[in-house]
């Protein structure tokens, strides 16, 4: 049996290939929007796709399932509570699905979401080996899947889950979850891609719990706010997304200008250094270094606004267009090259950039205000004393606990100046004229001035 592990970094997300050594057959679990490393990958080991996977309705990436079923003419296995609009086979916990010398198990999770699964999937020609629990959303690595759309009733289902259907399984049972650390979808995954059960038995803080009440109030507590999009992606993929990506423009100066008449908004996806040397005015700086590049685009931008990339080449427009899609984000009128627009740049952006030794001296002589949009782990792990922590995520619901700082000098930082160089670009958007980013974010100001040295 052929076995591998794809994982789409930015998202935090992995999916998986299984396929069949005596068939020549294979099956995509949880695929992405971009299919292209499954046909390339199946092509590669001589494998044909006939069965795609998925373990639940994804709220955190739109599914390329229909795409590549499109193209590979491969049945699409979901269980029955999904209520999806699209063809798709109908399974339930017991349901048992062979090819060649692969069989995989079915196991009716509930809990993340209603209609959650998990695969227990073995080789038949080898049964000495562990055999692969893909535990979707309902394990993670180190934690377990959220209950926002469930609630408390989800996490205790859960619970149930977990005690009823996955702890019994062999202890060298090997874990391969939906998502990884940096995906939305958990609160503390490991850094691990996989585990085994006997180690996530004896480590992950969720499997601890032998009450199922002390168990809900564990998992309900401190979740970090739902992302924005969650549902609506949740329906998208439910109902079925467009199986093909709008033909990519590029676009000339004259073209731009009319459009940005209208509700266009440009997001600007070169390094921070390079937009704060000058950018077209109004546009969001996402460098292609800021990880969740399209749901930190979809933080900013409704899914009906029309969206003009300013970029350095064409191969980073289309890699912009794969991230967009993976949310939602389909209304791409084209792209532009910044070397086209140069001369028109605002070079005044220089002057909305601080470097670390000028803050110090600032905060050696007064309190400037600062705005620290890291997550609330890191600020509590390492801030300065007087940050205000408002995450980026939560930045657009909070900006009217900035008004009374709209004349003032404000100061935003991050980890590195990443997450801030947006942050910063979208409030001189909203009117913040005086907005400055920290170069190098925390880490060039503890260069500076170590931990504890205020």
């Amino acid at each position: 049996m052929y076995f591998k592990q794809i994982r789409l970094t930015d998202m935090g997300c992995a999916s998986y290939l299984i396929g069949s050594e005596q068939s020549g057959e294979a099956a995509v679990v949880d695929p992405s929007w971009d299919i292209e490393v499954y046909l390339k990958e199946a092509e590669a080991k001589g494998l044909k796709i006939t069965r795609i996977f998925e373990t639940h309705l994804h709220a955190d990436h739109v599914s390329g399932n229909r795409r590549l079923a499109q193209l590979t003419g491969a049945e699409i296995y979901l269980h029955k509570l999904a209520k999806a609009e699209f063809p798709y086979q109908a399974v339930e916990g017991g349901s048992i699905i062979t090819f060649g010398e692969v069989q995989i198990k079915v196991l009716a999770t509930p809990g993340h979401t209603w209609e959650s699964i998990t695969l227990l999937v073995e080789d038949t020609a080898n049964p000495q080996t562990p055999a692969k629990l893909l535990s979707g959303d309902t394990l993670f690595i180190g934690d377990v899947g959220r209950p926002d759309f469930a609630g408390q009733e989800g996490a205790g289902t859960l619970f149930d889950s977990l005690k009823r259907e996955i702890l019994p399984l062999a202890d060298d049972t090997e874990i391969y979850p939906a998502h990884l650390a940096g995906s939305l979808c958990g609160r503390s995954m490991s850094a691990e891609p996989s585990s085994i059960l006997r180690i996530e038995k004896a480590t992950n803080p969720a499997l601890q719990y032998t009450d199922r009440a002390a168990f809900v109030d564990f998992l309900t507590a401190d979740l970090p706010p739902e992302p924005a999009d969650f549902r609506r992606i949740v329906e998208l993929n439910r109902v079925g997304v467009p199986t093909e990506q709008p033909r990519l423009v590029e676009l000339e100066w004259d073209e731009l200008e009319t459009i940005r008449v209208g509700s266009a908004k440009l997001i600007d996806i070169r390094e921070p250094d390079a937009f704060w040397s000058g950018h077209l005015t109004g546009s969001l700086n996402v460098p292609p270094g800021l990880s969740q590049f399209g749901a930190n685009v979809a933080l900013f931008v409704t899914p009906t606004t029309p969206i003009v990339l300013v970029v350095n080449n064409a191969g980073e427009a289309l890699q912009a267009q794969n991230a967009l899609g993976v949310v939602g984000r389909y209304n791409l009128v084209g792209f532009i090259r910044f070397a086209k627009v140069v001369t028109l740049a605002d070079t005044s952006a220089q002057n909305h950039r601080i470097e670390a030794p000028a803050l110090v001296t600032q905060l050696e002589n007064y309190y400037p205000v600062v705005i620290d949009v890291r997550d609330l782990g890191e600020f509590e792990a390492d801030c300065l004393p007087v940050a205000v922590n408002i995450p980026l995520r939560q930045l657009p619901k909070r900006l009217s606990e900035l008004e009374a700082n709209k004349e003032k000098p404000l100061v935003v930082l991050c980890a590195a100046g990443n997450r801030s160089s947006l942050a910063t670009s979208y409030l001189l958007s909203q009117g913040w004229t005086k907005a400055l980013n920290l170069r190098g974010g925390m880490e060039a100001l503890r260069a500076l001035v170590p931990v504890g040295q205020h």
